[in-house]
């Protein structure tokens, strides 16, 4: 076991590559690789074995993980339409917040509305539980009316996909890191935060890793530590009854699923209990009307965001993969998501023919 080593991996596959299909090769990878990461005695596993069994993208699901990043003109569509909706998310909250805090300062000041559902928001900031006025309303109506009052001052279910989707375009993470950020951070002078992410595509030794993001405390959408700042403040009120290490904390629902979470008031960590909660990122995608290049459709994928960042980001240092890493090193950025990116390789063939025609148009110098 000692001596196992990644070159030891990649030669297993080329050889099963002589005899069957690419699919099939990387499905036999992919069981030898189970197997590795289920061995006994991980500590012992050679590093660079034990980096290769963690990473993406050698089993058959690499398939998944090749597709390509977005063009720029789909990337700015998604970007622009995530922004919109955190915006309103925030704005949303902020007015909720600004009632309760004018409920508690100065009732007289209110209208008999807003007196009314002041009172409704104060009992669900002492009490975590939605309160709802169900007069006038047919048993059907029930669910939309209690997400309709929990969204004055929760983060619920549907605001998830366009806040992940975001905070991969800022960030470059992938959406597994994201979905394990931590409420725990260190503030730098209010220009920077701290933050320990969980990397769970490595090998144990590099399980965790802290980064700086920059803070701008005029723009809150702007950066990533800003977004982060957002994302812990709107969801304060229900970590405190989620009691969740998470930043990100909603209010559940009072369905099948609110059940489960009774003892929380229906506030639950959405990624505690597994990473792969659907967020109907199609269903996102179309509410937006986003259409790909080809006029189908977009395709809504984080995985493809976090892409599409890793090649922006090498175009913008001109290709020097050293500098252009953000969460890899330059061998697993190029390897996994540069290497077989069309946007990328008609980038790179554009920089060479202008190098080469600019070489040839050089008058020589003796």
């Amino acid at each position: 076991m000692e001596e196992l080593r990644a070159r030891h991996l990649e030669r297993y596959l080329m050889s099963q590559r002589e005899t069957c299909s690419e699919r099939s090769a990387r499905r036999d990878l992919q069981g030898l690789l189970r197997i590795v990461r289920a061995l006994p005695g991980q500590d012992r596993l050679d590093r660079t074995a034990a980096d290769y069994a963690g990473q993406r993208g050698h089993g058959v699901d690499a398939q998944q993980e090749m597709r390509p990043g977005y063009s720029d003109r789909e990337f700015q569509a998604i970007m622009a339409a995530a922004r919109s909706d955190v915006a309103a998310i925030r704005d949303r909250i902020a007015a909720g917040e600004s009632l309760l805090r004018r409920f508690l300062d100065a009732p007289e000041s209110l209208t008999p509305a807003e007196r009314e559902q002041g009172v409704r928001l104060e009992a669900m900031a002492r009490t975590g539980r939605v309160q709802v006025d169900y007069r006038g309303l047919s048993a059907g109506e029930y669910p939309a009316a209690c997400y309709a009052q929990a969204r004055q001052l929760f983060v619920i279910d549907p605001d998830l996909a366009p806040l992940l989707i975001y905070a991969a375009g800022l960030s470059g993470r992938n959406p597994e890191t994201l979905k394990e950020l931590p409420a725990e951070h260190r503030l730098l002078e209010e220009r920077a935060i701290a933050v320990t992410l969980t990397k769970r595509r490595r090998g144990k030794a590099n399980s965790r890793a802290s980064v700086h993001w920059s803070v701008d405390p005029d723009r809150d959408l702007r950066t990533m530590g800003s977004l982060y700042l957002l994302l812990h403040r709107m969801m304060a009120r229900s970590r405190a009854f989620s009691h969740t290490s998470s930043v990100w904390s909603i209010w559940a629902g009072s369905g099948r699923r609110g059940a489960r979470h009774a003892a929380t008031a229906g506030h639950c960590g959405p990624f505690d209990a597994e990473l792969a909660r659907k967020l109907k990122l199609r269903a996102w995608a179309d509410r937006h009307g986003l259409v790909g290049d080809d006029g189908a459709p977009l395709e809504m994928l984080v995985t493809r965001v976090k892409k599409t960042v890793e090649a922006r980001t090498a175009k913008r240092v001109g290709g020097h993969l050293p500098s252009a890493r953000l969460t890899n090193t330059a061998q697993t950025s190029f390897a996994h998501y540069l290497r077989a990116d069309p946007f990328i390789t008609e980038w790179a063939a554009d920089v060479l023919t202008k190098t080469i025609t600019d070489a040839d148009t050089t008058p020589a110098t003796s």
